[in-house]
């Protein structure tokens, strides 16, 4: 009762300046002025309102560091854009990247997978340009203080990890409690542990040609995931992500969300980056029973299927959760 009950005051304390997308026990708010993620509550843990608040985006083009812009939760808006609820549980951030002669189309969507808790990022760029390729960067920078709400601190257990071609980077508090992005797309970039959050050119050149992994090391930093892809003229790339946050040893976290990324709400998003999945094996963990499952992708452009890339998150979730168990 108390979560919910916390869970609807969120919603009428942010409403007027925030979209919120929930699916009852995750609750995302998306600051309609900047697209910048203004709270991502589970179960009541608000896992970046804590401490430095740092759950922000942005995007540079190419290594160039005096195109670097930057949208965070304090209100910055330096990269314009519109945010539009497009449905229940999906927000659209779009913009034109006009600056330095460049002519960029962009959508980053977040969506709340409605039967499992986890979020969906995806990014579609269109390089305008008839004549000329460029190159574009854009990252996402968190920093996970999900220990503060039982009594552990800021710090978390930090780490890089890798499940075939799922990559995870994730930040683990002293109870447990677990916020990780992955990815199955080869092009994309994720640190963990080290910088605490990326809010400048160099840090994000930095963070492209030297991502860290803080190999379960304990301190208070950031978790970040980035994409930089060269558009010929005229071309168009779709990429795709996951965030799933875990509570307890007993949760499935993601589960699989095959149900839930076949509705019609973000079918979109199949059909337009389609992805055969081929299920190699399937076997039993000796602890825990967990089943790993492995995938044979059929092309690497494709940020990879969501509903797989989701159910190998909440695999890799309940392993990162035994990992770092104290």
């Amino acid at each position: 009762m108390l979560k919910k009950l916390a869970g609807l005051f969120l919603f009428l304390s942010v409403g007027a300046q925030a979209e919120v997308i929930s699916n009852g026990n995750l609750t995302i708010t998306v600051r309609n002025d900047n697209g910048a993620i203004d709270s991502y509550v589970m179960d009541g843990v608000d896992y970046f309102g804590q401490g430095s608040h740092v759950s922000d985006w942005g995007i540079q083009i190419g290594t160039d560091t005096s195109t670097f812009r930057l949208n965070n939760t304090n209100g910055s808006t330096s990269i314009p854009v519109t945010v539009t609820k497009t449905a229940v549980n999906k927000v659209e951030v779009t913009g034109v990247i006009n600056w330095s002669g460049k002519n960029v189309a962009f959508t980053r969507s977040i969506i709340v997978s409605q039967d499992k808790d986890a979020m969906l990022f995806s990014y579609n760029f269109k390089n305008n340009d008839t004549m000329d390729p460029v190159e574009i960067s854009i990252f996402e920078t968190f920093d996970p203080d999900q220990g503060i709400s039982s009594g552990n601190g800021y710090g978390t257990y930090n780490d890089v990890v890798s499940f075939g071609s799922l990559r995870v980077a994730q930040a683990v508090d002293r109870a447990g409690l677990t916020f990780m992005i992955g990815t199955t797309d080869s092009r994309m970039t994720l640190a963990a542990g080290s910088p605490f959050r990326i809010n400048n050119g160099n840090g994000l050149n930095n963070f492209f040609v030297n991502p860290y992994d803080g190999e379960g090391n304990f301190d208070d930093e950031g978790v970040h995931l980035g994409l930089r892809v060269t558009l010929d003229a005229e071309e168009e790339v779709d990429a795709t992500a996951a965030a799933a946050s875990a509570q307890n040893a007993d949760d499935s976290v993601v589960g699989d969300a095959i149900n839930d990324l076949a509705t019609d709400l973000v079918g979109d998003i199949l059909d337009t980056d389609p992805v055969v999945e081929l299920i190699d094996t399937i076997q039993e963990e000796e602890q825990g029973g967990t089943l790993i499952t492995q995938v044979t992708e059929s092309s690497e452009e494709n940020g990879g299927a969501l509903w797989w890339l989701l159910m190998a998150i909440s695999l890799a979730a309940v392993t990162g959760r035994r990992r770092f168990k104290q």
